[in-house]
């Protein structure tokens, strides 16, 4: 039987993963379920199982190199308090941004809803979106890499919507009618 964590809090202060078993999903929480990761060092995230997830996911390391999610994670709701998040090799499910956020590396958007917010989201690397909806909702994208649409929405509806793509842009000619410029300012230094 699968068992499904749906209250209390796991904070945890090394690194997670989980492994194809026989059973799955291996761990799968909903929300109010929190995980808490609060370490030290780097906490690197792995996830070798389709169908896990946590509920709401919530990121405290204050480490400079902060949290590695090595692979695809999903999770109904992901709060991050300052932490430092990294994506090597993996897949991101989209969040709702609560304050500014930086991405050291690449981004890798798969599913759900990347909502800016309001907010500030810099990502110090590529951007690549295979699926998932991005809305920015008054607030700023920097991307100091390239941007790659493939699938998905990518939604500027917004009068106050800034992104800014210092590299390049390639775009699906299949799906480029789900990219909506509707308002807002554009900004590419690439080609």
């Amino acid at each position: 039987n699968v068992v499904v964590l749906e209250k209390g809090v796991l904070e945890l202060k090394g690194d997670f993963q989980v492994t194809n078993s026989w059973c799955t999903p291996t761990f799968y929480a909903t929300i109010p379920h929190q995980t808490i990761l609060t370490g030290d060092e780097v906490q690197i995230i792995q996830i070798n199982e389709d169908n896990s997830q946590f509920g709401q996911l919530i990121l405290k390391n204050k480490s400079e190199q902060g949290v590695s999610f090595n692979t695809y994670v999903k999770y109904e709701k992901l709060v991050n308090e300052n932490s430092t998040i990294g994506y090597e090799n993996g897949k991101t499910s989209g969040w709702t941004l609560d304050r500014d956020t930086i991405i050291n590396g690449d981004i890798n958007l798969a599913a759900g809803d990347l909502d800016l917010n309001g907010y500030e989201l810099w990502v110090k690397g590529s951007f690549n979106q295979t699926g998932g909806n991005t809305t920015i909702s008054d607030g700023q994208l920097i991307i100091d890499g390239n941007y790659t649409f493939t699938a998905g929405t990518f939604n500027m509806l917004n009068e106050k919507d800034y992104v800014l793509i210092k590299k390049n842009v390639w775009i699906s000619n299949y799906y480029s009618k789900l990219i909506n410029l509707k308002n807002g300012i554009l900004e590419i230094q690439g080609d």
